[in-house]
C-alpha cells in the first residue's frame, strides 16, 4: 500500500519477517501462523494470528530513543516526496537525441568473446538505466553521447575478479578477465516526468499519504514517517533482542522451505540457473548458503511471533475493509482473475499478519520515549 511506503522500508530484515517472500506468484509453502479459522474481536475486526512459536516479551513500551532520531532534513523530505510524485510519473517514448547519463535506454545486445557470442552475452528490447552499474565498467559509460538509432560498438574487458562463467559452443569458460565486445543498439528512450506538487495534486492524490490535503500537510506526513522509521531503526531489533522466543521446530522448518523456494525461483528467473550451481559461481557454499537460510528463517519467525503477540497483548487489529482493499491492490498488480485464487497463494490470515505488523511498528514507536542522545549513551555504557 502506497501510504506504507516509508515505514515498509524500516528495517530490510524486520520487513521481510512478515511478507518478505511473499511477493511472489509462484509462492507454495504456507505459513503456519496462517491455519486455522480467521478470528475477529468482539468488534468484528481481525486478529493477529497464534503462532506455533511462543514467545516472552520484553517491556516494549516506554523504550528510549535518542532526540536526534526527530531530526529531520528536509531534504530527506523532498527525497521522499519526488519518490511519492514518481509513481505518478507520465512516461514518454523518446526517439531522437543523444543518450545522457541518468537516461532510461532501451537496447538490444550481442556480446562475443573471440568472436563467438557466448551464453548470456545477447538481449533484446532490454531497458538500462546509465549509471546503474548494472552492466560491466565501461559498457553505460561507453553508450553516453550516442544518438538514438544508432549501434555502438563496445570493446570492453571483464573485471578480474568476475565470478560468473558462460559456455561458448558447449564448452564452459570463465568469464574473469576476459576481452569482450558488444554490439548495441539504440532503441529509445523512456522519459519520466513528475507531476508538479501542488495543493491540487496532494487534494486528490493524498488519500494513501496521511490522507492530505496540502503540500504542507503531506510535508508533516512524510515528516513524521520519516521520524518514526528513524525510532524503529533503533527500536525494533531492541524488542526483537530482548524478547524470549521459544521456535516451533515445524515452523521453523516450512519457513526455511518457504524461503529456500523463494531463492530458488529468484535465481531461476534472474539468471536462468538452478541454485546449486549459481552459488558455487559466487564462489560460495551450498553448507554456506543453507546456514544463512536458516538463520534468516529464526528471525523472521522471531519478528512474525513478536509482532502477533504485541498485537493481541495491545487489541491491535484491522478492518476487514482494510483487508479487502489490500487483497485488491494486489490483485491488480500480481494478475489474479479471483479471490480464491489470490487466497490460494496469500492465505487471508498471512495478509492480516503483514497489515497488523506495520501496526505493531508504530504503536512501538509511538509509545517511545525521546530522550537526549547523551542520556541513552550513558545509559548504553553502564549496561
Amino acid at each position: 500500500m502506497k501510504k506504507k511506503l516509508f515505514i515498509a522500508g524500516l528495517l530490510v530484515t524486520a520487513a521481510l519477517s512478515i511478507a518478505g517472500c511473499s511477493d511472489s506468484k509462484d509462492k507454495q509453502a504456507k505459513n503456519i501462523a496462517s491455519a486455522g479459522e480467521i478470528q475477529t474481536d468482539d468488534s468484528g475486526n481481525l486478529m493477529a494470528g497464534v503462532t506455533a512459536s511462543t514467545v516472552e516479551l520484553c517491556e516494549y513500551k516506554g523504550m528510549k530513543v535518542g532526540r536526534s532520531a526527530e531530526e529531520v532534513e528536509q531534504e530527506s523530505i523532498d527525497d521522499a516526496i519526488n519518490t511519492i510524485l514518481s509513481s505518478f510519473a507520465t512516461k514518454e517514448k523518446v526517439e531522437e537525441g543523444t543518450v545522457a547519463d541518468g537516461d532510461n535506454v532501451n537496447i538490444d545486445y550481442v556480446g562475443t568473446i573471440e568472436g563467438k557470442e557466448f551464453d548470456g552475452g545477447k538481449d533484446a528490447g532490454r531497458d538500462l538505466v546509465i549509471g546503474s552499474n548494472s552492466f560491466i565498467e565501461g559498457f553505460e559509460e561507453g553508450l553516453i553521447g550516442a544518438n538514438i538509432g544508432d549501434t555502438v560498438t563496445l570493446n570492453l574487458k571483464f573485471p578480474d575478479s568476475y565470478s560468473k562463467s558462460t559456455n561458448i559452443e558447449d564448452e564452459t569458460i570463465t568469464l574473469a578477465g576476459k576481452d569482450v565486445t558488444f554490439e548495441v543498439k539504440i532503441n529509445y528512450i523512456t522519459k519520466a516526468t513528475n507531476p508538479p506538487l501542488t495543493d491540487e495534486f496532494v487534494a486528490e492524490n493524498g488519500k494513501d499519504y496521511g490522507d492530505s490535503k496540502t503540500v504542507d500537510e503531506l510535508n508533516a506526513y512524510v515528516n513524521s514517517q520519516i521520524v518514526l522509521s528513524n525510532k524503529l531503526r533503533v527500536l525494533w531489533p531492541q524488542v526483537v533482542s530482548d524478547s524470549t522466543v521459544t521456535i516451533d521446530e515445524a515452523e521453523k522448518q516450512e519457513k526455511y522451505s518457504e524461503l529456500y523456494l523463494y531463492y530458488e525461483n529468484i535465481v531461476k528467473s534472474n539468471y536462468g540457473k538452478d541454485l546449486e550451481t549459481y552459488i558455487n559461481e559466487i564462489n560460495s557454499t551450498m553448507d554456506d548458503f543453507t546456514q544463512s537460510i536458516k538463520d534468516e528463517a529464526d528471525y523472521q519467525i522471531k519478528c512474525q511471533t513478536i509482532s502477533n503477540a504485541i498485537a493481541r497483548a495491545e487489541n491491535i487489529t484491522i478492518t476487514e475493509e482494510e483487508y479487502d482493499t489490500k487483497a485488491k491492490e494486489d490483485m491488480e498488480y500480481y494478475g489474479y482473475s479471483s479471490i480464491d485464487e489470490y487466497q490460494a497463494s496469500y492465505p487471508k490470515q498471512e495478509t492480516i499478519d503483514s497489515l497488523i505488523y506495520y501496526k505493531v511498528l508504530e504503536f512501538i514507536g509511538e509509545n517511545a520515549v525521546v530522550v537526549d542522545d547523551a542520556e541513552l549513551e550513558t545509559e548504553t555504557q553502564a549496561n
